[in-house]
């Protein structure tokens, strides 16, 4: 859902009209309707979202799921961020996916999302919006469950020195049990099996907010993002003891 490297800031028609998100009549309605439908289907329960501060943009950095499908995206913002009156945020995808007219173009912006080049990610900071960043990408959509693989991923915590943005990390256990298998279709491409996720539990636990570094250089936003990978696996191990597994 998300790209894993942000590219260099250059004019994009695309970003240029990339509006700032808000949570309107028609997206409460619909989406609204259908994330409360999905809570209950996956017994939601949410930890630490009191802990986070309102009123300001966070980056909040996740596992990818072992899936292509938005229930997860959709939940984490109607459900928990909406309802608990944290900044809307946005997430980072293909530039293919933003465009596409199909039906799952049309969630990918419905739940937020915007092109993924660094020229968008800080606009939205700058707008006051949060973002959802998956660093592992396609290494975790195809990689073992609950396993992040973030090594050499560090935009997000550039983008998060140069504006001064606090990290969240999260843990959504459940949302790679969501199918019991996947099917190749050619290179880079699957097909989850069955097509509607099926009704696992979905556990989001959220971290304590991590101060960005001071400095945007390499080596501060190197040792950041190890210590955001750190805690964010920790999360992930804290939440499969807390499920009995």
């Amino acid at each position: 859902m998300s790209l894993v490297v942000l590219t260099a800031p250059q004019p994009s028609a695309i970003s240029r009209k990339v509006e700032k998100f808000t949570w309107g009549l028609p997206r409460r309605c619909v989406l609204g309707g259908i994330s409360r439908a999905l809570a209950l289907y996956h017994r939601v329960e949410v930890h630490g979202l009191e802990a986070l501060p309102r009123g300001r943009p966070l980056i909040f950095v996740a596992k990818h799921p072992r899936t292509w499908l938005y229930t997860e995206t959709l939940l984490l913002g109607a459900h928990a961020c909406q309802a608990s009156g944290l900044v809307p945020f946005r997430t980072l995808q293909t530039a293919e996916g933003h465009r596409g007219e199909s039906l799952a173009g049309w969630l990918r912006r419905q739940v937020g999302g915007i092109p993924p080049s660094q020229e968008s990610a800080l606009a939205a900071l700058r707008r006051g919006e949060s973002l959802l960043v998956f660093p592992g990408g396609r290494r975790e959509l195809y990689g073992p469950r609950d396993a992040i693989q973030w090594r050499g991923r560090r935009a997000y915590a550039r983008l998060a020195a140069l504006t001064q943005t606090p990290v969240v990390p999260l843990a959504i256990l459940g949302a790679d049990r969501q199918h019991l298998l996947s099917v190749p279709l050619g290179r880079d491409r699957l097909l989850f099996l069955p097509l509607f996720p099926l009704p696992v539990k979905l556990t989001y636990h959220f971290g304590a907010p991590m101060a960005p570094p001071a400095s945007a250089d390499a080596a501060a936003v190197a040792s950041f993002s190890e210590g955001v990978a750190h805690a964010t696996r920790q999360l992930l191990a804290l939440a499969r003891a807390r499920r009995g597994r």
